[in-house]
C-alpha cells in the first residue's frame, strides 16, 4: 500500500472524509499512517465533517496522523499541486456546475497534478437516464426541475451583484458516458470507462462511497497514461 500517496478530492458531492479515512484505517494496519489531503476552502459548510474530526482527534484515535492543506482557489487549487505528484481525483456532482469549456480546463489540470497511471474519478447527473425518464413519463416540468439549470434570474441588487461575481450556483452543463468520455480524451486521459454504481479500479478506495446519488448519477473513471518511453 501506497500510504504516502496524495488524494485530492473536489466537488460538491457530499464527500465526508472522515468516514472514508475511519473505514481505511479498521479494513488493515498501516505501514505508515501519514496521510496528505487538500481541500478546497476547509472553512467551508462541506467540510464540518472533517474539520469536526480533525478538531476532535479523530484521526489519532484511528492511527492516522493527517495533514490538511487548504486552498482557498475552488476548482483553481489544483494550480498549487505539484505536477505528477497525485494518485487519484475524486470528482462528485461538480463539473456539470461549470460551462464546457472551464469543465475541460479543469480535466487539463486533473491531468497535470496526476502521475502517469493515476486515476480520475468522476461522478456527474446522467443526461441519458434523465433524457430515458422524460421520455418515459412525458413530464417536460420536472425533467427540466431535474436538469437544474441556471434559469432563474437573480432578483435584487445583492443577488445581482453576487451573481456577477460569482455566477450561478446550479447547472450550466450536461453529460452522458459518450459525451464526458470524449471530453475526457480530448483533455488526455485513457482507459475511460463507464462504472457501476458500486464498482471502481481505484485500487485502494477505502471507505469512498461508490454508490454515491446512484439514482441519478453517472460514473466514470479514467487514467492519466503512462509517459512514452525513449527507444
Amino acid at each position: 500500500m501506497d500510504v504516502d500517496r496524495r488524494a485530492f478530492t473536489t466537488g460538491l458531492g457530499g464527500f465526508t472524509l472522515s468516514t472514508a479515512l475511519s473505514g481505511l484505517a479498521r479494513a488493515q494496519p498501516l505501514e505508515n499512517p501519514s496521510i496528505r489531503l487538500g481541500v478546497a476552502n476547509k472553512a467551508h459548510l462541506y467540510y464540518l465533517p472533517l474539520t469536526l474530526a480533525e478538531r476532535r482527534g479523530h484521526f489519532r484515535d484511528y492511527g492516522l496522523n493527517v495533514a490538511i492543506t487548504d486552498f482557498e482557489g475552488g476548482a483553481q487549487s489544483l494550480d498549487a499541486l505539484l505536477a505528477g505528484t497525485v494518485d487519484v481525483v475524486y470528482s462528485s456532482h461538480m463539473i456539470e456546475h461549470l460551462v464546457r469549456d472551464d469543465a475541460w480546463a479543469f480535466l487539463v489540470e486533473c491531468h497535470r497534478v496526476l502521475r502517469p497511471g493515476g486515476r480520475l474519478r468522476l461522478v456527474v447527473p446522467d443526461l441519458q437516464l434523465l433524457a430515458h425518464r422524460y421520455l418515459e413519463r412525458g413530464d417536460a416540468d420536472n425533467f427540466l426541475g431535474d436538469m437544474e439549470f441556471e434559469t432563474d434570474r437573480p432578483a435584487g441588487l445583492l443577488a445581482k451583484l453576487k451573481w456577477l461575481l460569482l455566477g450561478g450556483r446550479r447547472h450550466h452543463w450536461m453529460y452522458d458516458a459518450r459525451s464526458l468520455g470524449a471530453l475526457l480524451v480530448e483533455a488526455g486521459f485513457g482507459e475511460v470507462e463507464t462504472m457501476e454504481p458500486g464498482q471502481t479500479r481505484i485500487a485502494e478506495p477505502g471507505g469512498l462511497d461508490l454508490r454515491e446519488r446512484q439514482i441519478n448519477s453517472l460514473y466514470l473513471e479514467a487514467v492519466r497514461p503512462q509517459a512514452l518511453t525513449q527507444t
